[in-house]
């Protein structure tokens, strides 16, 4: 039992690293780079739990919060600086200068989930066919005639290989008030179905989003695929790339637009078990979960939200053209809004996990 449970906290310390320290690094490079002063650089937020002062006098910090992470750099707007020290200042660089060091963050998530998939491409890994497990009773998929052991073979005439791609396909759909769906029966017999897409004609505890057309996903049969070559693999990531980019580019949008219902989103808690679980797996199941992470980290943080690298750069855009800065009373007012909303949001998650255990 203590094995278990240490090999739980490995997982969230080991995930923290490679996703949010990253994350941080990549904005302290850039800023070093440009000879920026970097006070401190912390992982996580609160109380520090662990500091460490190196020689050209930064602060690692090690907080009580995981949930982010933040890098300090010398600024004349929110403390006093010396003028001998303002060539130092990120505020007193030039526009564009700041908006790479913002960007950094973001860029060294990407960068590093297009490795992490390489290596999952690598290394092989097992995947689920689109294999039908149940069809629930007065659902969109029993009108339709689907039944369990069907298999799908295409969604929007996008061919499918395994749950993984028809979960893509059916997210970047959400928009639509029909899917057409073809699959081959039991008996070998193929065709192809229009079914009505409605996200919001969900059980009280959904277990996926395939919940909305009353499809249970089959996720006890597993097919390998085999290790890549380097090329290919290189390739392959690429593309993971892209096609997971536009997913949540998509799901992002559906979810402000209110397409998309919160409920289907996980929670901390939900996310921590996966972690644990990818952690568990074996390299490659983990390198794809860190890559997805990583990824999805790198893209939320390029929303113009306040708290955020996207709202920073906007706010620097804005200066570069009104040639001042946006007020900085402004900026908390702004930020705490947000922290009110974010927390909002967060108690819903932690409802959904709720929902998700009991």
């Amino acid at each position: 039992m203590l094995i278990k449970y240490f090999y739980i906290l490995l997982s969230f310390i080991t995930t923290a690293i490679l996703t949010i320290g990253l994350h941080e690094l990549g904005h302290a490079l850039a800023a070093r780079f440009f000879a920026i002063k970097i006070q401190s650089i912390s992982l996580g937020f609160g109380k520090a739990l662990f500091t460490y002062q190196d020689k050209k006098k930064r602060i690692w910090i090690i907080a009580r919060w995981p949930i982010g992470g933040y890098v300090k750099l010398l600024n004349t707007r929110i403390e006093k600086v010396s003028k001998a020290k303002w060539p130092y200042a990120f505020d007193k660089r030039p526009c564009g200068q700041r908006i790479i060091v913002l960007l950094a963050g973001s860029c060294a998530n990407i960068i590093f989930a297009w490795l992490f998939f390489i290596i999952y491409f690598l290394l092989g890994h097992y995947y689920h066919p689109p294999i039908i497990d149940e069809v629930r009773p007065k659902s969109p998929a029993e009108a339709a005639g689907f039944s369990a052991s069907a298999q799908i073979l295409a969604i929007n005439k996008q061919a499918i290989t395994s749950w993984e791609d028809a979960n893509i396909a059916l997210f970047k759909s959400v928009n639509k008030h029909f899917i057409d769906i073809k699959i081959k029966s039991p008996t070998g017999a193929i065709r192809e179905e229009k079914l009505i897409l409605n996200l919001h004609n969900m059980p009280k505890k959904p277990s996926s989003i395939w919940d909305c057309l009353g499809i249970k996903p089959n996720i006890k049969i597993k097919h390998l695929y085999p290790k890549q070559t380097l090329i290919s693999s290189i390739k392959l990531s690429f593309a993971a790339l892209l096609n997971i980019s536009n997913l949540l580019f998509t799901l992002v949008l559906q979810i402000i637009l209110g397409n998309l219902p919160i409920s289907l989103l996980i929670g901390p808690f939900t996310f921590f078990t996966l972690n644990a679980y990818a952690f568990m797996q074996g390299v490659s199941v983990y390198s794809y979960f860190i890559g997805l992470f990583s990824l999805s980290l790198g893209i939320i943080n390029l929303l113009p939200i306040p708290g955020l690298d996207g709202a920073s750069i906007m706010y620097t855009c804005i200066e570069k053209i009104r040639i001042k800065p946006i007020p900085i009373a402004y900026e908390v007012l702004f930020y705490r809004l947000t922290t009110i909303a974010f927390w909002v949001f967060v108690v819903k998650l932690l409802t959904n996990d709720i929902n998700f255990f009991i």
